[in-house]
């Protein structure tokens, strides 16, 4: 069976970035895990703007989705209650939208 594996800002931005210092190392981690990775809307969101202030192309985390390499099985809609939870859980952290959306329902 294929693992799912979720993905956070970070490692999106590495794999989308040359100029990142974990560049390579990413790729080839992401390329050996296999796509689809499973992220949130928030998620898309943060990498968007990195990769755009970064002097990238901020539209490609989008074409990612598009092209069937990344999945967004979460609903903010249906996950709201959880997600405020941790969030005032974890307000000491801090933790973001986008951290929250990707901590794994048990």
């Amino acid at each position: 069976m294929r693992r799912r594996v979720l993905v956070d800002t970070g490692p999106l931005v590495a794999y989308l970035s040359e100029r990142d210092n974990y560049h390579a190392w990413t790729r080839g981690q992401l390329e050996h895990i296999g796509f689809p990775l499973l992220t949130c809307e928030a998620v898309l969101t943060e990498t968007c703007f990195l990769i755009g202030r970064n002097g990238g192309d901020a539209a490609d985390p989008i074409e990612m989705l598009n092209r069937g390499w990344l999945s967004i099985p979460f609903d903010l809609s249906l996950e709201s209650e959880a997600i405020s939870h941790l969030m005032r859980k974890y307000a000491n952290v801090p933790i973001s939208l986008a951290d929250s959306g990707c901590i794994p329902k048990k």
